[in-house]
Order: structure tokens, then sequence, then C-alpha cells
């Protein structure tokens, strides 16, 4: 088992063992560089099941990929770094469907890539969507199951130890019924590719896998003899205006990432009305005094994800009696029940604004202008917004480019997107824009999600 595996599957084991649980199996159970008994909850019972004995193995399998139990019989079955040397996984995991209790979880591990590994045969990989299709085969025998959340983890690198860093691993759990979650792996895993209660996050979206990126960096790099480009992203200050005066301002927040790390827990966990609404309590602050000073007559919100931003700035201002106009877009526009007459949903992807209406919606706009972008904190998209919006906004409007806070919490996978997307529009517009640090700086420098990213027309 590799470090990683290792390390996700005892968060597992933290996060969803529950009150009155008595009962683990485990599918692979054979001690091979670690073992996950290492996190087993006090007063569990733990059954390891294998095809040969050894180490941490109760019960040899006959190989015919029927478990020798009873229906019902366990509250968590694990199988870690399996599902790729076993032939017919698909048989192995309906198998595990079957003797989980109800109510109880299954949890799935297996490399998404990473080098040929035979116990005895290395059969498969696994990408982001497989989680989903193994809900939908297990449902035609057992239709209570179903996916809690999935996802494709970056590698994970230790110090010292490079070869731990080559597997991207995929992760899915599944319950049998449903239960109200709150403390997904994924919350503090750098993860991409998504899936949670049954639907997939688009923001997390990645087609291209790590792999073949850390491969084209290092083209890039070879082809630039190592010269650090203006847009590196090891940087985090750079000569920007800031509030009239060309000063270089740091991009990093004075949040302790110890601490920062904490909050985005509660922030990926937060709701508004029951919709995920995935805002910071430094933002939901600062949001509310911009609204207030500027009085926003349109507001374009770019990402809505399920809706829940949308909806509370919608809320809010009504509260306020203003009449401002609210139009949000997504890739996948979300259905909301009851929500305000002023609010819009539109679909629209972040790097075709072009094909989308929100050429028009800006066209006969009234000003003052806000547009938040929330799409998928890279630098094309980010940046793509920045240009788009620039055609429309006029002195006094305002754009706010949100969670630039990626680089700090040192989640890679956005290559500092945001935080980049800024710092190159305004080196080519700082004529026309300005960070107003009122906000950014309100709490302290950059404590906010959105670090750099309350940028103010200012011409």
């Amino acid at each position: 088992m590799h470090k990683s595996a290792y390390e996700t599957g005892g968060k597992f084991l933290r996060r969803y063992w529950r009150s009155g649980m008595t009962s683990i199996l485990e599918i692979g159970s054979m001690d091979i560089n670690g073992t996950l008994r290492d996190f087993q909850p006090e007063s569990s019972s733990w059954l390891g099941v294998d095809l040969e004995a050894g180490p941490g193995v109760d019960v040899v399998l006959d190989g015919t990929h029927v478990l020798p139990f009873s229906d019902t019989e366990f509250d968590l079955v694990m199988a870690s770094s399996v599902f790729e040397h076993d032939p017919f996984f698909w048989k192995t995991f309906t198998e595990m469907v079957r003797v989980t209790k109800p109510n109880g979880y299954i949890y799935i591990n297996a490399p998404s890539n990473g080098i040929v590994h035979r116990y005895p045969l290395d059969i498969y990989r696994f990408y982001p969507d497989a989680g989903h299709s193994l809900q939908r085969w297990a449902q035609i025998e057992y239709p209570d199951i179903r996916l809690v959340e999935s996802f494709i983890a970056e590698q994970n690198y230790h110090p010292g130890e490079p070869s731990a860093a080559q597997w991207n691993d995929f992760t899915a759990v599944y319950q049998r019924g449903k239960t109200e979650e709150k403390s997904y792996i994924f919350l503090d895993t750098n993860a991409r590719n998504i899936w949670v209660e049954g639907l997939f996050d688009n923001a997390t979206f990645n087609e291209v896998p790590e792999d073949k990126q850390i491969i084209e960096h290092l083209k890039r790099d070879i082809y630039l003899h190592d010269v650090k480009s203006s847009d590196s992203t090891k940087d985090s200050t750079h000569p920007i205006l800031q509030n009239g005066s060309p000063l270089d301002r740091d991009f990093s927040s004075e949040i302790p990432l110890e601490l920062l790390q904490n909050i985005q827990v509660g922030t990926m966990q937060y709701e508004y009305k029951g919709i995920s609404c995935l805002k910071d309590p430094f933002d939901f602050a600062l949001y509310q005094k911009l609204l207030w000073e500027l009085k926003p007559k349109t507001i374009i919100e770019i990402g809505s994800h399920t809706g829940g931003s949308a909806l509370w700035l919608a809320d809010l201002l009504r509260s306020w009696k203003f009449k401002t106009k609210i139009h949000s877009f997504d890739i996948t526009p979300p259905v909301v029940k009851k929500k305000p007459r002023k609010l819009k949903f539109h679909k629209a992807d972040v790097y075709k604004l072009d094909e989308s209406i929100l050429n028009k919606v800006l066209e006969n706009a009234q000003h003052p202008i806000l547009i938040i972008e929330d799409g998928p904190h890279t630098f094309e998209g980010s940046l793509n917004v920045l240009n788009f919006a620039n055609k429309y906004l006029k002195s006094g409007d305002y754009i706010i480019i949100e969670d630039g806070i990626v680089f700090d919490l040192k989640l890679t996978a956005h290559e500092d997107g945001p935080n980049r997307a800024v710092r190159t529009f305004l080196a080519n517009n700082n004529d026309r824009y300005e960070i107003d640090t009122e906000y950014c700086d309100f709490y302290g420098q950059n404590v906010t999600w959105n670090t750099n990213g309350y940028i103010k027309c200012i011409k």
C-alpha cells in the first residue's frame, strides 16, 4: 500500500465511523507496506480477507468473487489498492454492497495512474466517472446504494520519498441508504474531478491527467532553458497599481496555513437555505460592506455552482429594498426553487463567453455593475472573464476574482490561476483598474479568500 492510499484510508475511518457501529470488513487486507488496521476505531471488530494467507489476513477467499458472509453483516466495507488487480472488480463491488448494513459505508481506493505493479496482475486504472458508473451497476441489484463522494487526488509528494508522489488515487465512498453528510474526505484533500451526493462539481473538472501536466511543464521549462517566465506562479509579489500608487503588493494572505485549512473545511460545507454556498466568513462580511456602499444596479456571477451564493445575494439585496438585477451563469445552470424574481440563471462556458447571452446582458445592464468571477479558478478562465468584462465596465464598477486563496491553501491543481490572471490583467490595464485594499485588507493583509481580488474600475 502506497503512502497516499494509507493516509486517505485513515481519513475515511475517522470521517465515516459512526456511534453505534461495530464491524469492519477489509477486502485485500494483507499487510504490504502498511495496513489500514492502524486506524481501527476503539471497540470495533475488524475482519481482513485476501486471496492468500499472510499478515493481516483472517480469512482466505476462494477466488469465486462470492464473499462468505451473510447479507447486511458489516458497518464498513473497505477495499484499498485492490480493484486494479481484480479481473472482475464489479462483481467484488456488488458483493461488498450485499454484505453492508443499512446506512453502512463502502470505501474504495484505487490508482488512476502509476506504474505496473502485479499482485499477481495489474489490470485497471480508474478515471473520474468510475465511481458513478459503479453505482449504476450495483443499483441493478441494490437500488439503495448511492455514491456519497468520489474524486481523483493529486500526487502526494513527500520530501525524501519521491517515488511516493507518483500516484493519483481514485477514491469513492458509498452508502446503503442515506444519512446527512458533512465531513467529506475531499474537503481537506487536494482533489480534482469531484462527485458529491450524485452531482459532478464542474468547477473541479480537469481533463488532463497530472502526469501529462507535469510532462508538459517539464517540456516548457526545457524549452525556456529554465528561464522563469513572467507568469511564474512561484512569486507571490507583483508590481501593480494599489489604490493609485505603483507598489509591490503581495498576493499571499496573513492567515496562518493551519487556520486557513480549518476555515476552508467549514467553508466547503457552508449552506444557505440548504443549498451549498461555499462562502468563507470574511467575504460574507466584505460582500455586504461592498454591496451597501456600491449599491449595484446589476450583478453578474460567473460560476453558479448550486445557486446558493446567488440566492443569498438576491435575498440580501431584496431585504435592503435594492432593485438589483442578478444574472448568474454556469455551464450547468442550477434549478433553484422559489428564487426571487430579479435572480436569473443562464448557461455559459467561462472559456466561450462570446457564445452566451452575457454580451447582451452587459450591453443592457445598468451601472454600477458588480461582476463576480467564481468559475474553475484557472488562469485562462479568470483572465477570460477579466478581459471580457473590460469591454463593458465603467468608472466605479467592480469585478471580484474569487478564491486566489487556493495558492495559500497549496491547492496546486489550480496553478495559482486567479492570482496570475489578476496580475496579468492589471499589468495590461493599470490605467483603468486598481486593487481596492479597503476590502482586501479590511481584516488584515489579504484576510479574504479573494486575495487582491476586489478590483475597482477607476477610469
